[in-house]
């Protein structure tokens, strides 16, 4: 072989290596925008329920505050804790 083909021989194979690592690559982004639109969908439906139970947090404190005993609010707290902290972990998730 001359120099010149076993120069276009080497360019011939490393083009077939960056292909093959294109591909992955692309498939790679392919699956984390996937991963990324659901975890989006559940970032909105985690917000939607932390604004219905913050309105429910606020009826129940124009209500009524003194009517909930104190293992209730405990527990209101609780949950609501839970929610955020829920909330937060997808949040870290989408802005990896």
């Amino acid at each position: 072989m001359s120099e010149t083909q076993e120069h276009i021989e080497r360019l011939r194979q490393k083009i077939g290596v960056l292909l093959k690592q294109w591909q992955l690559l692309r498939k790679e982004n392919d699956r984390l925008q996937r991963e990324n639109a659901l975890l989006r969908g559940q970032e909105a439906a985690y917000q939607e329920t932390i604004a219905r139970l913050d309105h429910q947090v606020e009826a129940m404190k124009v209500g009524d505050p003194d009517s909930l005993s104190e293992s209730d609010k405990k527990g209101l707290e609780k949950k609501i804790n839970g929610y955020i902290r829920e909330i937060d972990r997808c949040i870290a998730l989408l802005t990896e």
